[in-house]
């Protein structure tokens, strides 16, 4: 203990000096020691306390500033530790190569193992067993954390120059911020500032000689890890010869087959000698037997296979990681290229996993089967006196013995029975859980081999290829040139010009393509896929011949469905999909048996390497044909273009001619690229692939230009649309930008194929191909949603003008015309997609854009992230001298400006999609599904902005004090916004109103039509929007006329003239309203007298009506029939009626006055 304490008083005197040293080169007059400066913390912590005039603000400044420099002097006694561990490290170090170069030189034999292991006891070699395999483990975690160290010492060189010159011009402002004069602040601030910039210099020093020392002595560190490596695998490889050496020795406690056999023998023998249950019992346990000894072989095989994984596991992430080291070294080269090559080569595959996990799955549950079947057995198998008594019901054969011997072998066969039967149960639940273990060692097999498998594809993206040269004068063996199929990495061109090298290469490369043998084995593997997959065969080449004969029935069908296709029926789109579905079917003959037979050949465990290759080819090459073969079917005649979609018929034919033409050109060298370009193809075919891939190219490029040119018949028809338009396409006036760009996409992958970056060419066209697909499909189901919404757009304006036809007539009839005259006809437009409403137009397009960010990122994420500039680029958000850095690189940029528009454009179009999918399905109102989209709004909203939070590093600690000086700003500025937004969200959770309600408020009625954030929008009966607060509708009084019940009651007052009947009146009154049919019979309508008025007999009709939606149109339709009863019945309205008294107690004075002049 004193010897340690001794040497870390050395290692922080050392450090100290080395301290001392690194800031010789700008000395602060005013340097403190930490101690000195953790006092200080202290004593401005309690200053700031009994400040009582200081502010709130400086007072939470100069916390920060004293909570800063105790963070940098904690992580300054971690830098220290480090330093001090180091610096023993150093010095310890050539003892410690010394000995670990003998240990290597002599390694170590556990004598102890030799002891048990001669005693044989298997008790003992169970717990050596287990203390070995412990052992082994914590081996393979020390082999782990010195390959990282090592790694961490190889990689780091680059990186430790680097972070030395930065410390140093770090250390150098620090000093500047501290020899500038003080600004005019008060004394705590000045403190709480100073002290951080002291803290920070000290961790920057102490930073600066823990990367020097390293940096001095990295020779040394680097030799000490690799000996401290390499006695890690020595340790690892001893515990495994031990754990091989007491597995052995436990295979030797049990019988060897030979003796397995022979005693299975001796009970068949012995069996054939006993009675008849006798004989039955000791025939089971021979098969108990056999059982057993089957189950232990198998036991062993899986335990060595085990074994084997988990050292392949280890052998892959350490050869990972040495790569990684190798790549960090060294970057991309062509050395590089040809190793990451042999290792993708040589990595397991997810495919062999599945077929091997498939057969483990069977394993296990026959094996679970098998352990039920046993207890089943253990639970039904009788006691010895049992058998016994069979005996002795049981006919004689002349072997009966004496009862009491037979009864102590019946008990001696039903115990050894009963024991074989628990040992097998045990064995059963060890051989189960091996199966599983083993499960779970390939499927960390495969996971580390696909990340393994992922990182070699990003690099070689960047690494020409090897073999694509230009020929090289060299003195290569001739038999490398001329071996068939030959997959040598270097050719021999020394007595060949370029162009006659690349002939022969070529024609090696068409030789290996067009042998018989080759083409024999795929025929063969074919019959062997079949015959292993007997079922899906069968019903593949079922389907194949279904679709090829029965094809001209369907194309009779999609012509009847194209000419009823502008007929208006309930079952319109269902008619559309059939159409989808028959043109489907139509053209998914060969392009279904080419997926099925490729499928077939990569599922294939024992296919050759032509048969994979062509298989992978099938399969994509069909679904490429699949879809191209529908494109083509919908822009013909009849087709899903002509009248369903009505696409103009000068651009299917456009699309048509150049499809006849393109399909079988480019389809069919696009399956000799697939085939040329495998890995697994020899070097000469991948050489030919080049040229096969340039020829691709070409005819891309050549069916582009035909068919989008400036000059051409599609720009053309567009130019003829735009200009009766009389508006501007952005399509048209930045042609030559967008047309150029397109073209040189070929041309481009076309030089880098040529130039040897036949991989990067590969995986930019894989890419730029599944961006296409995925673009045509968007457009289809943008062209699929505005066919549903045209036939939902017709369906409504027919209906409309049904109902518009209907009352035509029935206005007819009122007016005595004749009943038999034709009905008017009714007109119904085309509908045009413009024509739609703006809500549906935006619905569909920002969806479509939504879907395409979604889809551009999946497809093009694995290439952003391997260009390796979104993840290096780093934007800090700090400043650099801070403890606390947080490193926001370019793509956390990118992706938060992604993730913000795909959620804006989700919080516009989700909601709208959720109601026209969903919520219209669902038994809710009108509010309960307004409802619901806002609130999904709103929760889209906020997982999209946590999101972005976590992705910039914003979580709470560092957002707290923003928010809290938010919320005193909230409560003085912004109260009534947040009021109005808090009671906006109550409006939709309560739901005191809702969208559709009718209310009255401040003596003005209308129908609620939204619940915004801020405010509620009423349309008035007279069509002006009147903007409320949310508050004001919580704290203030209105009322909802259809809050619980639509219903409401209609008052008409009617005044009869003097001398009427009443009683006739006010039965013509309920007559009139029971027979309007938006009078509600429950309640009924009654009508009652209220008096007698100055001029009139005042009576008053009362009825109800369902909703408020129609309440003018029934009050009009309820004037004009109580008029046109009262008028029959010959009672007159009562008008306004006045008396006129003169005075006649004396005579009437009359004046006649003349007007002329």
């Amino acid at each position: 203990m004193k010897a340690y304490s001794l040497v870390r008083w050395i290692a922080l005197l050392s450090f100290w000096i080395t301290l001392s040293a690194m800031g010789a080169q700008k000395v602060d007059p005013d340097e403190m020691t930490p101690k000195a400066i953790g006092d200080a913390i202290d004593a401005g912590r309690k200053a700031l306390e009994a400040d009582t005039a200081l502010g709130d603000a400086e007072r939470q400044k100069a916390s920060e500033g004293y909570a800063e420099a105790e963070k940098a002097l904690q992580e300054a006694d971690g830098i220290q530790a480090e330093f001090a561990d180091l610096a023993r490290m150093v010095r310890e170090a050539p003892r410690r190569i010394k000995k670990l170069r003998a240990r290597i030189g002599k390694p170590r034999k556990d004598g102890k193992l030799g002891a048990i292991l001669a005693k044989r006891n298997p008790a003992t070699l169970e717990r050596m067993m287990d203390e070995k395999s412990h052992a082994l483990l914590d081996a393979r975690e020390a082999h782990k954390k010195q390959m990282e160290a090592l790694s961490e010492l190889i990689v780091g060189t680059k990186e430790a120059s680097e972070r030395i010159a930065a410390n140093r011009k770090r250390l150098d402002r620090i000093a500047a911020d501290l020899a500038a004069p003080p600004p005019d602040e008060s004394a705590p601030l000045a403190k709480a500032r100073l002290l951080p910039l002291k803290a920070r210099g000290i961790l920057l020093k102490g930073e600066l000689s823990l990367l020097t020392l390293r940096q001095d002595h990295h020779d040394t560190l680097v030799e000490l890890a690799q000996l401290e490596r390499d006695v890690a695998g020595m340790e690892i490889a001893r515990y495994q010869s031990d754990i091989d050496r007491i597995e052995e020795a436990m295979r030797g406690l049990r019988k060897d087959p030979f003796q397995a056999r022979e005693e299975a023998n001796k009970r068949a023998l012995e069996a054939e000698t006993l009675p008849g249950p006798l004989a039955a019992i000791a025939r089971e346990i021979a098969e108990y037997h056999a059982e057993r000894d089957a189950l232990a072989q198998e036991g062993k095989a899986l335990a060595e296979k085990l074994r084997a994984t988990k050292t392949r596991v280890d052998e892959i992430e350490d050869d990972f990681q040495r790569i990684r080291e190798c790549m960090a070294m060294v970057g991309a080269s062509k050395a590089i290229g040809d190793i990451l090559r042999a290792r993708r080569n040589t990595l397991p595959s997810m495919r062999s996993y599945r077929r091997a996990s498939d057969e483990r799955k069977d394993r296990i549950s026959r094996a679970m089967d098998r352990q039920l079947e046993i207890d089943e057995r253990l639970q039904h198998h009788g006691a010895a006196r049992n058998v016994v008594r069979e005996l002795a019901v049981a006919p004689s054969d002349g072997r009966d013995g004496d009862t009491s011997a037979l009864e102590e072998k019946a008990e001696e066969l039903v115990r050894e029975r009963r024991d074989l039967l628990n040992e097998l149960q045990k064995v059963y639940g060890s051989h189960i859980g091996s199966l599983t273990s083993l499960d779970l060692a390939e499927r960390q097999l495969v996971s580390v081999a696909s990340d393994y498998l992922d990182y070699i594809d990003d690099q070689l993206i960047w690494i020409p290829d090897p073999g694509l040269e230009a020929p090289r004068p060299s003195g290569t063996d001739s038999l490398g040139v001329f071996s068939q199929g030959t997959d040598a990495g270097k050719l021999d061109e020394s007595r060949y010009l370029p162009i006659l090298w690349a002939v022969q290469t070529s024609a090696r490369g068409l030789f290996w393509l067009g042998s018989p043998g080759n083409w024999l084995r795929l025929w063969e593997n074919c019959i062997a896929s079949m015959l292993r997959h007997p079922v899906p065969s069968l019903l593949l080449l079922g389907l194949f011949v279904f679709l090829q004969t029965k094809k001209k029935r369907i194309e009779p069908r999609i012509e009847a469905l194209s000419a009823d296709a502008g007929r208006i029926a309930d079952n319109a789109f269902v008619r559309f999909l059939e159409a989808v579905l028959l043109s489907v079917l139509v053209v998914a003959g060969w392009p279904l048996l080419m997926i099925g037979l490729g499928y077939g050949l990569t599922r294939l465990p024992t296919a050759d390497p032509f048969s994979a290759i062509i298989g992978e080819a099938l399969f994509g090459t069909g679904m490429v044909l699949a879809a191209s073969l529908f494109l083509l079917r919908a822009n013909a005649r009849d087709g899903l273009g002509d009248r369903h979609l009505r696409w103009p018929a000068p651009i299917r034919g456009i699309l048509i001619r150049e499809f006849r033409w393109a399909i079988p050109v480019i389809v069919s060298l696009g399956f000799l690229a697939s085939v040329t370009a495998s890995d697994a193809a020899p070097l000469d075919v991948r050489f030919l692939g080049r040229g096969i891939f340039v020829i691709l190219m070409a005819a891309v490029l050549v069916f582009l230009y035909r068919l989008l040119h400036a000059r051409g018949p599609l720009m053309a028809i567009r130019r003829a649309r735009v200009s009766e338009r009389e508006e501007s396409d952005p399509v048209l006036q930045f042609h030559f930008l967008w047309f150029s760009l397109l073209l040189l996409l070929p041309f481009g992958l076309s030089i880098l194929s040529l130039f040897g970056y036949r991989t990067m060419a590969l995986h930019l066209n894989t890419h730029l191909e599944m961006s296409v697909w995925f673009l045509v499909g968007l457009f289809l189901v943008r062209e699929f949603v505005r066919r549903y919404l045209d036939i939902a757009e017709r369906r409504l304006r027919y209906q409309e003008a049904v109902k518009k036809r209907e009352e035509m007539q029935a206005q007819r009839a009122c007016e005595g015309g004749e009943s038999d005259q034709s009905a008017p006809p009714m007109e119904i437009a085309e509908i045009d997609f413009h024509e739609l409403g703006g809500k549906a137009q935006r619905l569909v397009h920002g969806g479509l854009v939504f879907c395409a960010i979604i889809g551009a990122w999946l497809i093009w994420s694995d290439l952003l992230v391997a260009l390796g500039f979104l993840t290096d680029a780093n934007l800090s958000l700090y400043p650099g001298d801070t403890v606390a850095e947080k490193g926001i690189t370019l793509g956390n940029v990118t992706t938060v400006l992604i993730l913000l528009v795909i959620t804006v454009l989700a919080a516009r179009n989700i909601p709208g999609v959720l109601e026209i999918a969903l919520l219209q399905r669902l038994p809710l109102s009108i509010g309960g599904r307004y409802a619901f989209t806002t609130l999904t709004q709103y929760g889209i909203v906020g997982a999209g902005l946590v999101a972005i939070f976590d992705i910039v590093g914003l979580d709470w600690s560092k957002i707290q004090w923003l928010v809290a000086a938010l919320s005193v700003g909230l409560g003085f500025g912004l109260q009534e916004i947040v009021a109005n937004f808090i009671s906006g969200i109550i409006l939709l959770f309560e739901r005191p109103i809702r969208v559709g309600d009718v209310v009255t408020i401040d003596n003005t009625t209308g129908m609620v039509s939204r619940i915004r954030i801020r405010a509620t929008t009423i349309v008035t009966w007279d069509k002006q929007e009147l903007l409320i607060p949310n508050k004001d509708l919580i704290t203030g009084r209105l009322t909802n006329w259809t809050l619980s019940d639509k219903m409401s009651r209609i008052t008409i007052t009617v005044g009869i003239a003097y001398g009427s009947d009443v009683a006739l009146a006010l039965k013509l009154l309920v007559e009139a309203a029971t027979g309007h049919e938006e009078i509600l019979k429950d309640p009924a309508p009654f009508s009652t007298f209220e008096g007698f008025g100055d001029n009139a007999l005042t009576l008053v009709l009362r009825a109800y009506v369902g909703s408020l939606e129609n309440r003018l149109a029934i009050v009009t339709a309820l004037h004009q029939a109580i008029n046109d009863k009262f008028n029959a019945a010959g009672l007159s309205i009562a008008f306004p009626q006045r008396d006129i008294h003169l005075d006649a107690s004396k005579p009437l004075e009359l004046r006649l006055v003349s007007r002329r002049g």
